[in-house]
């Protein structure tokens, strides 16, 4: 408990962490390679390119960075404490904002990135002897 807020359940521990409780978009430039990847695909830099999202190969990764941050890693899709009957205070949301060429072209592949990145982690982390491979 945590100001009279249940944070967790017993019962939802006792299965473990599995990858439905991992949010997708917490992988981002923070934690993973997903830029270098991004920047290697020449046929997504070029279609940035031809709709307008930088004319270099610099201009593009400027344009990923920012767009990774604000349509998918900033967003936060937790309900705020505010929505919690002891709470008091005021909080509004942020307005959403959106780029049709990045749900269109982005997303999908730092989606199909995000999901193996995430199930190789977690099953690392299962292997009983990754903790210790760590250590050697």
């Amino acid at each position: 408990m945590h100001y009279r807020l249940p944070v967790w359940q017993r019962e939802h521990l006792e299965e473990g962490i599995q990858l439905c409780d991992l949010p997708v978009s917490g992988v981002d430039f923070h934690c993973s390679p997903i830029l270098e990847k991004l920047l290697a695909d020449e046929a997504l830099i070029n279609s940035l390119k031809a709709r307008g999202k930088g004319e270099s190969k610099r201009e593009v990764e400027r344009y990923l960075h920012e767009a990774i941050w604000h349509f998918r890693s900033s967003i936060n899709c937790r309900k705020h404490i505010s929505n919690h009957r002891v709470y008091k205070g005021n909080y509004q949301e942020k307005p959403k904002r959106e780029d049709p060429v990045f749900k269109e072209i982005v997303e999908p592949k730092i989606d199909s990135f995000a999901y193996k990145e995430l199930k190789k982690r977690l099953s690392m982390s299962l292997d009983p002897n990754y903790y210790n491979k760590l250590n050697e």
